[in-house]
C-alpha cells in the first residue's frame, strides 16, 4: 500500500522500492490495527506530529484513506475520493501523487521506443484532447458543501427520517457517458438437449 515501506515497484530480482508515502487518515485506534497488519504504515501522529485531538470537530478521524472526510459523509457512505486531501496540520496541502511520477516515467519511455508513435508529453498524447468530449472521462461529484469558510468543501449530506443522505450528482451534472459497442442485457438460456 502507498502508506507503508511494504511493496511498490519492484526489481526483476524481486525486491521492491517504496512509493513516496501518502498521508493517509490513520489516527488512534486505525492506526494501531493497520500497523497490525502493515508494520511500517505511517499515520497521522508520525506524518503530522498530532493525533485525533488536532483535528478539525466535523472530521471522521481514522477512516483510513489519503481523503479526509465529514462524519456525516461517512454515515451518509460518501466514497472517500469525493473528500479533500489533508488540508490541517504539518501537511496540508502537501498530497503526493506518486503515480503522476510514475505516468511521466511512461511516456518518456514510450516516446524513446516510439518516437514516431508516442508524443514526449501527456499534452501531446491523450491529453492532447482534453477534456475529450464527448466522453470527457471525468467523474461526477456529488453536491458539494462549505462547512467553514476556510476549509475545503465537503460532500453535502441531509438527515431524512434518521438516515443521512448524499445528494448525487452535483453541479456538473451525471457527465454519463456514450460507450460503443454491442451488449448483451437480456439472456435467454434454453435447454441444450434436442429431441426429434
Amino acid at each position: 500500500p502507498p502508506f507503508t515501506d511494504n511493496g511498490g515497484p519492484g526489481a526483476p530480482d524481486g525486491e521492491t522500492y517504496p512509493y513516496p508515502l501518502e498521508f493517509v487518515n490513520l489516527v488512534g485506534t486505525s492506526c494501531d490495527d493497520e500497523q497490525e497488519k502493515w508494520p511500517s504504515a505511517e499515520c497521522f501522529e508520525k506524518h503530522s506530529g498530532g493525533n485525533a485531538t488536532h483535528y478539525p470537530d466535523y472530521l471522521e478521524p481514522g477512516h483510513g484513506s489519503p481523503h479526509y472526510c465529514s462524519k456525516d459523509a461517512k454515515a451518509a457512505d460518501v466514497n472517500n475520493d469525493w473528500c479533500p486531501y489533508i488540508f490541517f496540520g504539518d501537511m496540508r496541502g502537501r498530497y503526493r501523487h506518486p503515480h503522476i511520477a510514475f505516468a511521466a516515467v511512461e511516456t518518456w519511455l514510450a516516446n524513446k521506443a516510439g518516437v514516431g508513435t508516442c508524443g514526449p508529453t501527456w499534452d501531446d498524447n491523450d491529453g492532447a484532447n482534453y477534456p475529450q468530449t464527448p466522453n470527457d472521462n471525468s467523474v461526477a461529484f456529488p453536491k458539494m458543501e462549505a462547512i467553514n469558510s476556510d476549509d475545503p468543501k465537503q460532500p453535502k449530506v441531509t438527515m431524512s427520517e434518521g438516515k443521512a443522505s448524499f445528494h448525487w450528482p452535483g453541479d456538473e451534472g451525471a457527465k454519463r457517458k456514450a460507450v460503443p459497442g454491442e451488449f448483451v442485457i437480456e439472456k435467454y438460456i434454453m435447454s441444450t438437449t434436442i429431441t426429434s
